[in-house]
Order: structure tokens, then C-alpha cells, then sequence
């Protein structure tokens, strides 16, 4: 996948060390989760198995 730049985004492919920041800033919120195809994580390790299987 390529990676796309602006000003102010850099969008980019999951990589395996994305969990820890995943769960801090969205994967644990309800609010978000509402929106999203996943229950709100209970984990990091949650986070992380869920990352592995988005990136096969």
C-alpha cells in the first residue's frame, strides 16, 4: 500500500507496533466503537490480535 501526505496527515498502513496507540486513542472508546466495526477493546492485547488479523 502506498502512503499518502499532506500538510498536516500522514496516512499510512497498520504496522505491528500501531497497538499501544491504537487502544490509548480510539479502540477502547465506546463513542468510537459505535461507529466502527468492532465492540469497544477491552485490552491492549485485544487491539493487538485484532491489528494482526487487518493486516493479513
Amino acid at each position: 500500500m502506498n502512503t499518502l501526505y499532506t500538510d498536516r496527515l500522514v496516512l499510512r498502513p497498520f504496522k505491528d507496533n500501531d497497538a499501544e496507540a491504537m487502544y490509548k486513542n480510539w479502540t477502547y472508546d465506546e463513542r468510537v466503537a459505535r461507529y466502527c466495526r468492532w465492540y469497544p477493546h477491552t485490552s491492549i492485547e485485544v487491539t493487538e490480535e485484532y491489528l494482526i488479523l487487518i493486516t493479513i
